[in-house]
């Protein structure tokens, strides 16, 4: 466990185990390092395993701003430039696969060899007039805004128990609760702001590294046309679809979700 700090002084915490090919972890909404530990025990025996906490989660500092994409994409280059990443294995999951497909798109592939996009969709919130019917519609974006900066809490409790399928232990939910109210409230709002205005279509067709998108049939955050149109839209990329998850699928599904992240290794 350690800390980075960044060009604006902003402080990122990290969690590193295993030897061999970085695999760099990036959590979703709320989340922090705290929610790959099934990826952790798995990959860290012969890999070297790294997870931060971005800025605003888990035990990273909580500057007043920005809570951007743009900007933890340009955190994410800092983190892979500081520890002198090459060949990096890129799995974002949720927001963070969000913030991997913005990296890409930005940075193009540096110091990339794939990337696996988990649970994420290019666009959030449905957009008649932008011609994409899938995700949450404009209304339970903004419901879901209003309800966060009204009782975190409640809010925390109902999207951790929701992201996982039923038979999920309790205890992973108490975690998954646990880490969604670590994140500072001005983090937690800002980002679910920016990520309902990105569009991240444009330039997926451009991304000639080995992907795979690993998606729940019933995941209703990011739904699985979602997936679709995203392996359907990056050249040669691989959909490894999770009929027993919802939005999770490495606490869910693990050992299919683990063999499915060796199989894209295998791709590099």
């Amino acid at each position: 466990m350690a800390t980075l700090t960044l060009s604006d002084g902003c402080s990122l915490f990290y969690e590193r185990r295993g030897k061999g090919r970085p695999v760099l972890l990036v959590h979703g909404w709320m989340g922090s390092h705290r929610l790959w530990e099934p990826t952790f025990a798995d990959l860290s025996e012969d890999h070297d395993v790294i997870a931060l906490d971005l800025r605003g989660h888990g035990r990273s500092d909580r500057p007043l701003s920005p809570y951007t994409y743009d900007r933890y994409a340009e955190d994410l280059k800092e983190v892979i430039d500081l520890l002198d990443l090459d060949g990096v294995v890129l799995v974002g999951w949720s927001m963070g696969c969000g913030v991997s497909m913005l990296y890409h798109r930005r940075f193009g592939a540096h110091r990339l060899a794939a990337l696996a996009l988990v649970a994420g969709s290019p666009k959030l919130v449905r957009d008649r007039d932008a011609g994409w019917a899938y995700g949450m519609t404009p209304e339970m974006h903004h419901r879901i805004l209003a309800e966060v900066g009204k009782s975190r809490p409640v809010y925390a409790r109902l999207l951790t128990d929701g992201i996982f399928h039923a038979r999920m232990p309790q205890a992973v939910k108490d975690l998954a609760f646990q880490t969604a109210l670590e994140a500072s409230l001005p983090c937690a709002l800002e980002s679910f702001v920016d990520g309902g205005r990105l569009d991240l279509r444009e330039g997926l067709d451009q991304i000639r590294l080995p992907v795979t998108v690993f998606h729940g049939r019933t995941d209703f955050l990011a739904s699985f046309a979602a997936g679709e149109y995203m392996a359907r839209t990056i050249p040669g990329a691989e959909l490894l679809a999770f009929d027993l998850s919802v939005h999770a699928p490495q606490w869910e599904e693990p050992e299919r979700f683990h063999a499915g992240l060796r199989a894209l290794m295998v791709r590099i």
